[in-house]
């Protein structure tokens, strides 16, 4: 074989080990970070990722780092702020402020050392930084950073408030961002300064460039933090509401909330803006207006009842829950609704939103009115009916139905019927609750045991306490924690120390958190320390090859296309692709649908408390939560399960604290005509 020929060989095979061993310190870091286990021995190839030469690899470990949310990793991390790579200088800052998360999410005290060593090298690298997107990264960590003192908290604001005068989007975008964040975070100890004020404001309202996406998302963040802050007044808000962006006219409109304005001058925005072209601006204007000008004038209300997008209809709806003057005719309009009741046959099958809503509105203004129309609720065949039915009830004092919607076939009809029932009847319905422990659902047994605090009736409450804890444990399913604690914390108050031979094995129970609850309780019972031997699940291995497209298909016909991120979030899309393949939403819904927000489904009980288990970590990032992008609902870290939600509109305050994973590409005019109860057909993968 020739000489070159040989060399060309062996440097081809080189580059394939290479390859070859990258591509597997890479998996061993997403398999370290996966385990959440925070010892030196568990993260080793984290810190072996963090110190090599791969520039792409030390960004992964750092941003892997950063998700454990330990102080104690900060030393690993500081050094890379200097490191030759933008990327990794990003990841970097991110991570350091994901290691300090966790204390500023719990209120516990910082450990001074990393706290002071964070925010002073954040600020150095700050002054410093010449990449802007680099620099962005670290204002917007610094915005966001827990601080224990006056002054460190102004050290950052002014930091932040100097950085804002920078006009180059990446730069802004992160100080806005952080500023933001300071703000939101640090309002109720540290008010942000005048200077501070004036400077949100005229970042709000910049003229520069105002049709390019990236200063728009600028201006909303900014007015984001203005209404945190308090501080818009009618100048400001005048300004705002001009802006050609929609997102930005609704929030100068939500400004109204909080700023110094009088009636007049809050009518003179809320009027063209409840005709404004986005349904989205018209949405908050019926919400603002309903409360600030209603009580002298529903007849904007009224009118917006024949507005063309349904979101709006139903917030005008519910926005006449308010009792308006007799003249007005909003009674008369309500029970016309109420009136027009669908049945479950009717061709368009969420037809009943106009008049359930319309039903519980009906019932704060005219009792009787809303009375004479509740059984047809009650007996509807769509379930979504009867669980309106329930919150009337409630509102009427009807105990009678609400103690039989407590028995519902359907258990969210018997959730919303328990909660009414625990508002109007108390301890009287104590009965009803216990009942409810036998169920299988776990949004109602959790509202069963919250409806039996302070039970006088312990002999009758602690037995079935206990069978359902039991019940539950069985399961073995990560998804039951909140409602376990929530049994666990009644116990603890009705329970005693003759019940604590029934608890003992949850010492070893799978769930650690639900262990460390139930040592606490047993110790507080018989006085002994104890000792939990938790056994965690094992989650399902992952795929190899993950999609990178996603069709959700709906039933009432649409469908929206998402592009999945998994160099972002390789373990989330693994088990939303495990999952769609076999088909586990198909059929489920969107049950949780907040216009302006999100919307949320996959859930298999159509409530917050249902969904496939063991949970899934948290895969946190630089991505933001704009508008389209699809996240993972949990209820506390690393507690997916399943269940996803998209964003209608940006919403920076979810960022670090929700994995996202995807993005809406197509169709999104489709997201934002779903409604409660639309069902998922099916959702295909690429």
């Amino acid at each position: 074989m020739p000489l070159l020929s040989l060399a060309v060989l062996v440097l081809l095979t080189a580059l394939v080990a290479t390859d070859a061993a990258a591509q597997s310190l890479r998996e061993r870091i997403i398999a370290a970070e996966d385990a959440r286990v925070a010892t030196e021995p568990a993260i080793a190839p984290i810190l072996e990722g963090l110190r090599g030469d791969d520039s792409s690899i030390a960004a992964l470990a750092a941003r892997a780092l950063g998700r454990f949310e330990q102080p104690a990793f900060v030393p690993h991390l500081l050094p890379l702020l200097a490191h030759e790579r933008p990327a990794v200088r990003r990841e970097a800052a991110n991570a350091l402020g994901q290691s300090l998360a966790r204390v500023a999410r719990t209120g516990d005290a910082a450990p001074p050392a990393e706290l002071a060593q964070v925010t002073r090298e954040l600020l150095d690298r700050l002054a410093r930084e010449l990449d802007p997107a680099a620099r962005g990264t670290i204002a917007a960590t610094l915005g966001r950073l827990p601080f224990r003192s006056e002054q460190a908290a102004r050290e950052v604001e002014a930091a932040l408030r100097d950085v804002l005068q920078v006009l180059h989007p990446d730069v802004l975008t992160g100080a806005i961002k952080g500023a933001e964040a300071w703000v939101r975070f640090n309002q109720g100890r540290y008010p942000a300064t005048a200077d501070t004020v004036t400077r949100l404001r005229a970042v709000a309202t910049l003229d520069l460039h105002r049709l390019e996406p990236s200063y728009a998302f600028i201006r909303r963040v900014a007015w984001l933090a203005v209404n945190a802050a308090r501080a818009a007044d009618g100048t400001t808000i005048t300004a705002g509401y001009r802006d050609p962006d929609a997102q930005v006219r609704r929030l100068a409109v939500l400004a109204l909330l909080n700023a110094m304005a009088s009636d007049e001058e809050r009518r003179a925005v809320l009027g063209p803006a409840r005709m404004d072209r986005s349904f989205h601006v018209r949405y908050d204007a019926v919400r603002i207006y309903g409360r600030l000008l209603q009580a002298g004038d529903c007849g904007p209300i009224i009118a917006a009842l024949g507005d063309a997008n349904p979101h709006v209809r139903l917030a005008a709806l519910d926005a006449l829950a308010t009792p308006c003057p007799p003249a007005s005719g909003a009674a008369a309009a309500l029970a016309k609704l109420v009136e027009r009741l669908p049945p479950a046959t009717a061709g368009d099958r969420l037809a009943w939103h106009e008049s359930a809503h319309a039903l519980v509105s009906l019932a704060a203004v005219d009792h009787a009115a809303a009375a004479s129309r509740l059984a047809a609720f009650a007996q509807h065949q769509v379930w979504h009916v009867r669980a309106r039915a329930a919150r009337a009830a409630a509102v009427l004092k009807d105990v009678a139905l609400l103690e039989r919607l407590a028995a519902d076939e359907n258990d969210n009809v018997r959730y919303e019927a328990i909660v009414g029932l625990r508002q109007v009847a108390g301890h009287d319905g104590d009965e009803v609750f216990i009942a409810a422990l036998e169920r299988a659902d776990y949004q109602l047994i959790l509202a069963a045991a919250q409806a039996l605090e302070g039970a006088p009736d312990r002999a009758a409450a602690v037995p079935a306490l206990l069978r359902a804890f039991a019940k539950l444990t069985l399961e073995r399913r990560e998804t039951s924690r909140d409602t376990r604690i929530a049994l666990l914390t009644r116990l603890r108050e009705l329970g005693s120390a003759a019940d604590a031979a029934a608890l003992r094995p949850c010492l070893a129970d799978f769930d650690p958190i639900v262990a460390a609850e139930c040592a606490t309780i047993l110790q507080a019972w018989t006085g002994a320390v104890q000792t939990t031997k938790p056994v965690p699940l094992r989650p399902p291995a992952p795929e190899d090859r993950l999609p990178n497209r996603a069709r959700i298909v709906l039933k009432a016909g649409g469908d929206f296309e998402l592009t999945l991120f998994p160099g972002e979030a390789p373990a989330t899309i693994s088990r939303f692709a495990q999952l769609a393949r076999r088909g586990y939403y198909d059929g489920l819904t969107f049950h949780r649908v907040v216009p302006n927000f999100v919307i949320q489904g996959g859930s298999p009980g159509a409530n917050e408390y249902a969904g496939d288990g063991p949970f899934m970590r948290d895969e946190l990032g630089l991505r933001s939560h704009t508008r389209g992008t699809v996240g993972l609902s949990t209820r506390g870290r690393d507690t997916g399960d399943a269940q996803f939600f998209v964003n209608l509109l940006d919403n920076p305050r979810l960022d670090h604290e929700y994995t996202v994973f995807g993005e809406v590409i197509s169709g999104m005019d489709v997201v934002d005509t779903v409604r409660e109860g639309d069902v998922i057909e099916r959702i295909e993968l690429e």
